[in-house]
């Protein structure tokens, strides 16, 4: 009877959900629907965080979050409670969803992939605090240029990652308010309105075989402003650690509760799963890839479930444990998946990091490694354009890469490992491309 409700269940939801894209074969639910769907899912996730905590625990949690640095990797459920930053994670999605929504962006892969990345940095450095200068300074770099915001309304999310700047300068400097303020409002401004025109730029030097641009962008700038600071004796020069919370079983299943939420969403909305996955699975992921577009909405959250399960897996094989930091590294792997990456394309990442973890200096189950191992699936088109072996020794590099690079800018990206996937990148697609040509012209030869 149960699966009789829930074919009744699927059929009613792929009756209402509005025709097929024309660049796909495979039907999609509109644009309204689509906004629905992810607007629920964000409800849910904010009205969750009132499961860990009392609303006056909250509220002083939150205080505490946008009170702090922010630097990496600060863990907002160690700073405010898990309460606290699970309600962070959904204000962050929902500032998201409600300026796509406003601007008219077609809920597509990469406006999918804001919202569910912004959620997931909301753990451990993204906040509404740290967040709007940017987002205003992006703004104003589009009147600027007398264009629509939302055209840059991508940038103004991904630039999100330079939160931590913003909150480094207004509370980890030990100034007093009314200098601090004004002087990080105005370094966000300044941030968001650079990082739009740096980030079209910058696509070239990687050549789109790693998904964060924007973090490479971010990492570029973050650079070169805690070089000016450091050249003053304001400088941050080390991460911070956090204790765990205590809340590991109850997070688990919180983070599984998610994904199956996204999986089962997934499956009511997709007419021929099997065939839009396999399909999907067969896209090598390099900059821009839409899936949402291509496939549908079902599909890819079906995508983002795998690859959430593959993730949460990875961390318990890895000895790890559920912090902000890892649970925001899973929820973001899900949130690229509307946009580059699947279970096809991640698995090479993730054995290479392993492989790299184990036989370096390193703790495998440390944050710091988990991270570089998870977001190191921005590497994901180095597999997907060139085969696993390539993607296996992407991930080996990008481990000891990242760890080594989160100094230059003073651990204030939080894309840190879209700083140095962008030059594992670089580096590694220009050689295999160029050792591919030297073999095309002795076949010709």
């Amino acid at each position: 009877m149960m699966l009789d409700w829930l074919d009744r269940l699927r059929n009613r939801a792929l009756a209402r959900s509005g025709g097929t894209l024309p660049a796909s074969q495979y039907q999609d639910a509109g644009n309204g629907l689509k906004y629905l769907l992810i607007a629920g899912l964000v409800l849910l996730i904010l009205l969750s965080g009132f499961l860990f905590d009392s609303p006056g625990k909250i509220g002083a949690g939150l205080l505490r979050i946008v009170t702090s640095p922010s630097t990496l990797l600060s863990d907002y459920m160690a700073i405010g409670g898990p309460g606290a930053a699970i309600v962070n994670c959904g204000l962050m999605m929902a500032l998201c969803l409600i300026v796509s929504r406003i601007c008219r962006a077609d809920m597509n892969g990469p406006t999918l992939t804001t919202v569910m990345v912004s959620g997931g940095y909301a753990l451990f450095g993204k906040n509404p605090f740290n967040a709007l200068p940017i987002i205003l300074g992006v703004y104003l770099y589009a009147r600027f240029r007398r264009e629509r915001f939302s055209s840059h309304v991508l940038s103004a999310f991904f630039g999100l990652s330079a939160g931590p700047m913003v909150s480094y300068m207004a509370f980890g400097l030990g100034w007093p308010p009314a200098t601090a303020l004004p002087l990080a409002f105005l370094t966000g401004l300044v941030i968001g309105f650079v990082l739009p025109a740096l980030a079209a730029h910058f696509l070239s030097f990687h050549q789109g075989y790693t998904l964060y641009n924007m973090g490479f962008v971010s990492g570029v700038v973050g650079l070169a402003l805690m070089a000016l600071l450091r050249a003053f004796g304001l400088g941050n020069d080390a991460a911070v650690s956090f204790p765990l919370t205590g809340f590991e079983a109850p997070l688990l299943i919180w983070v599984l509760s998610v994904i199956a939420l996204t999986g089962f969403c997934g499956w009511l909305l997709s007419p021929d799963l099997k065939g839009a996955l396999m399909a999907l699975m067969r896209e090598p992921g390099r900059l821009s890839s839409d899936y949402v577009s291509r496939y549908g909405i079902g599909p890819v959250l079906f995508n983002m479930a795998l690859s959430g399960l593959i993730s949460t897996g990875y961390v318990f094989l890895s000895g790890g444990r559920l912090t902000g930091p890892t649970i925001g590294a899973i929820l973001s792997v899900m949130g690229f998946c509307g946009f580059g990456k699947h279970p096809r394309n991640i698995w090479p990442i993730l054995l290479g990091a392993q492989i790299m973890a184990r036989l370096g200096i390193w703790q495998a189950s440390s944050d710091t490694i988990i991270m570089a191992a998870l977001y190191g699936t921005n590497l994901a088109p180095i597999p997907g354009s060139f085969g696993w072996p390539a993607g296996i020794l992407a991930g080996f590099l990008h481990v000891a890469a990242s760890v080594n690079l989160a100094y230059l800018h003073g651990y204030t990206n939080l894309y840190n490992n879209g700083f140095s996937g962008g030059f594992v990148a670089a580096v590694f697609a220009t050689l295999i491309l160029a050792f591919r040509q030297r073999g095309a012209s002795r076949k010709k030869g």
